[in-house]
């Protein structure tokens, strides 16, 4: 893909791929992975690559590891994001289909991506994701 993508696959979540406050940023450490790998039952993999997040949200790898150590029963959702290589900007980029985020992100903007700029669509040959149980899910319900 010749042009960059119109936000930073750092700014979503690798686990859930929510769009992600700098300040609920997260690496992806050795016990998110084990979480994902034991309760998803998949391997985080692509972290050599641009086009992949390579942070996870607080939440996420709270969830991950309460449940590893057994004080959680189960995450808020049964099936991780799955990323792709994006092949077209245009159709199939999750990170270009998202309006973009500018200067960072804040409560503000976030609330105004969830209101006015909410994509109605669950997969794609880049992402697939199944519905969320989360009812604050910003991106795709």
């Amino acid at each position: 893909m010749p042009r960059t993508c119109v936000n930073s696959p750092d700014n979503f979540c690798y686990v859930c791929g929510e769009v992600t406050f700098s300040s609920q940023k997260r690496t992806i450490t050795a016990i998110v992975k084990k979480g994902c790998h034991l309760y998803f039952g998949c391997k985080i993999g692509d972290q050599d690559k641009s086009w992949a997040p390579h942070v996870c949200c607080n939440r996420c790898a709270t969830n991950l590891r309460q449940w590893l150590n057994r004080k959680r029963k189960s995450m808020p959702f049964a099936v991780p994001m799955i990323w792709r290589e994006p092949t077209d900007h245009t159709s199939n980029c999750y990170f270009c289909l998202v309006p973009a985020i500018d200067k960072g992100l804040s409560k503000k903007k976030k609330a105004s991506v969830h209101s006015k700029h909410s994509i109605g669509f669950t997969s794609s040959t880049t992402w697939r994701r199944s519905a969320s149980s989360w009812t604050t899910r910003i991106l795709f319900t």
